[in-house]
């Protein structure tokens, strides 16, 4: 097994698909998982996520790949509106630019697998969450961060929406299954437990004994609600099973604990 961090391969620069290519066999399994640096939301993070994608594309053009595994998000479905019921079939129409880029790079990779004869899998997952998470983003990182370090802990307006989680260790699992069998296609990934922010944060209170007050913020988009469903993945996976939330806050809650102790989280 061969990886590139970000320091060893940097995507967004012209000709980094050489590299690639010159350590590519007929047997290997290409596994993407890219975030462009920079603000989210902006401009210079579009040019960089499709860049990553185009040279994608071309190491897969010109090289001989056994299976391509590309990371996507949910992000490239519609959520102007509330659905709880989103399948891969529903309408992508997404609303931010990190979404419109992936959706973008679904489209180029999937075409040039397509022409090449490669098997293609494009996950399209929900909100990543777990131990190895040190993006404190908003959500069970973020909120399990505040709890630890006694701050008071954030939500946007009343924080009710709901939203779908993936424990990391889920995700490697899923991974693993698609190197080993022969499925392809899109598939969506998510737990299949959704919980609003509000019900998280009671839930890690309950479990830390914690009493810190939640701060609000003013809303800067609508209050909408998603269920991600992931039926066809786990039809076509049958013992397939996800961590339960709860369980997967506490494993989180526990490891950033000792990040903690040692200095780790600022």
């Amino acid at each position: 097994m061969r990886g590139f961090s970000s320091s060893d391969l940097d995507l967004t620069s012209e000709n980094a698909h050489k590299k690639l290519i010159s350590v590519s066999e007929e047997n290997t399994v290409l596994i993407i998982a890219t975030r462009a640096p920079g603000k989210q939301g902006s401009n210079e993070m579009f040019r960089k996520e499709t860049m990553m994608g185009m040279n994608i594309s071309k190491y897969l053009e010109s090289s001989k790949v056994k299976k391509c595994i590309y990371l996507s998000t949910v992000s490239v479905y519609d959520d102007s509106t509330s659905n709880m019921n989103i399948t891969e079939n529903s309408k992508t129409l997404p609303s931010s630019l990190y979404g419109k880029a992936k959706l973008k790079n679904e489209t180029t990779i999937s075409q040039i697998c397509t022409k090449k004869n490669i098997e293609y899998v494009i996950l399209r997952c929900c909100k990543i969450y777990g131990p190895n998470d040190r993006t404190f983003s908003y959500g069970p990182s973020m909120f399990i961060k505040s709890i630890l370090i006694n701050e008071d802990i954030s939500i946007y307006g009343d924080g009710n929406e709901i939203r779908d989680y993936l424990y990391e260790s889920d995700l490697i699992f899923t991974i693993n299954k698609f190197i080993k069998e022969g499925n392809s296609g899109i598939y969506n990934i998510s737990s299949g437990d959704p919980l609003s922010f509000t019900q998280i944060i009671e839930s890690l209170k309950n479990y830390t004994n914690s009493n810190l007050n939640t701060k609000i913020i003013e809303r800067t988009k609508p209050k909408i609600d998603q269920k991600i469903v992931s039926e066809k993945l786990r039809t076509e996976f049958e013992k397939i099973s996800f961590t339960p939330i709860n369980e997967g806050m506490q494993n989180t809650y526990e490891s950033y604990k000792l990040l903690l102790k040692g200095n780790e989280i600022e």
